[in-house]
C-alpha cells in the first residue's frame, strides 16, 4: 500500500469541511472525517480507483467522489506516493479552480 501525502490546504479544507459540518449538527463533523478516512484507505488500496475526467486540465490528475457529503478528493498518484492536494465540494467551479491553478 503507498504512502498517502497530503497537502497543506488539503488539510486546511479537511478541517474547515469537518467545523462546518459538526456546526451543522453535532457529531456530523466526525462522520465526515471518519469518511474522507475512508476514502483515503481506498484511494491507498488502490490508487487507479478515481476518475480522471479533469485529467484534460491537470494532467495526472485523480479525482474520488465523496458521494455522501458531495466533495471531492483531488490526488495525484505518483510512483512513490499518492499525493492528495484538494478537498472540495462538488458545487464549486472546478474547472475555474483547475484552470488556474488553484491547487
Amino acid at each position: 500500500m503507498k504512502q498517502l501525502a497530503l497537502r497543506p490546504l488539503a488539510l486546511l479544507e479537511l478541517e474547515e469541511a469537518t467545523d462546518f459540518y459538526e456546526e451543522e449538527q453535532v457529531g456530523l463533523g466526525d462522520r465526515f472525517s471518519d469518511a474522507v478516512e475512508a476514502a483515503l484507505l481506498k484511494i491507498r488500496e488502490n490508487p487507479g480507483l478515481g476518475s480522471k475526467r479533469y485529467v484534460e486540465l491537470v494532467p495526472g490528475l485523480h479525482v474520488y467522489v465523496l458521494r455522501t457529503f458531495h466533495y471531492l478528493i483531488f490526488y495525484f498518484n505518483h510512483a512513490d506516493h499518492i499525493e492528495v492536494i484538494r478537498l472540495l465540494h462538488a458545487k464549486r467551479d472546478l474547472p475555474s479552480l483547475l484552470e488556474i491553478g488553484e491547487f
